[in-house]
């Protein structure tokens, strides 16, 4: 097997493509230390084994805290980015620690892009409710970039099919994207907060009874 190199590339290339899977433990905290070790390793001409002074770490990387830049470090730990090769014993002395290279570094940019992708694909939805109220937020509804169709593409999903039926998704649709007059922007753009999933749910819980146009508009009932 050919020898990964240790070097600026590959320790980030492999942080990223962590960063990506794991989101959701990940803080510019953490990013800001990792690199903040690599550039001293880099600096000490790539030594296996080094100290990371705590002091001079935190004030590379701007933080103030001690329990954040220990959380920060512990976590690079256990993720297996960095080892713990010698605690320090006192304040006089720093930790003794190595940069690993991990074996998930091999992966090719093809594989780690398929990845990717189906990691992000379950994330989509709960991402689009900022997304949507970004776009909502257009003072100028002609440079608005969420197209009819990006909202039906939104809706008429095989999961929202198979849950509602065609003919509740038409009607949802129908009125959600009337145009107001003069105008191009869709009656949902134009609700102060928009959560499709949600709104959805709720146009079905209200369907086949009576409710009033006031109702209609009112984010309690819909």
């Amino acid at each position: 097997m050919k020898k990964i190199p240790k070097n600026g590339y590959t320790l980030s290339r492999q942080w990223f493509d962590f960063v990506f899977q794991s989101s959701e433990m990940v803080t510019p905290i953490h990013t800001a230390l990792y690199f903040w070790i690599i550039d001293l390793c880099n600096r000490l001409a790539w030594k296996d084994v080094f100290g990371l002074p705590t002091g001079y770490s935190m004030e590379a990387i701007g933080l103030k805290s001690y329990r954040s830049y220990k959380k920060a470090l512990d976590d690079l730990i256990s993720w297996g980015f960095i080892e713990l090769r010698a605690k320090s014993f006192n304040q006089h002395s720093s930790n003794q620690i190595a940069l690993v290279l991990k074996a998930k570094a091999e992966a090719k940019a093809d594989e780690v892009a398929i990845v990717l992708k189906s990691k992000a694909e379950p994330k989509q939805r709960q991402k689009q409710s900022s997304h949507n109220k970004t776009i909502k937020n257009s003072i100028n509804s002609k440079n608005s970039i969420y197209t009819e169709k990006g909202f039906s593409d939104e809706i008429f999903t095989e999961e929202n099919r198979a849950k509602y039926g065609e003919d509740v998704l038409l009607k949802f649709f129908n009125y959600w994207s009337e145009k107001e007059a003069g105008g191009d922007s869709m009656r949902f753009e134009r609700e102060e907060n928009w959560e499709t999933d949600k709104r959805l749910a709720r146009w079905e819980t209200k369907k086949g009874t009576s409710i009033s146009k006031d109702q209609r508009n009112d984010e309690r009932y819909l």
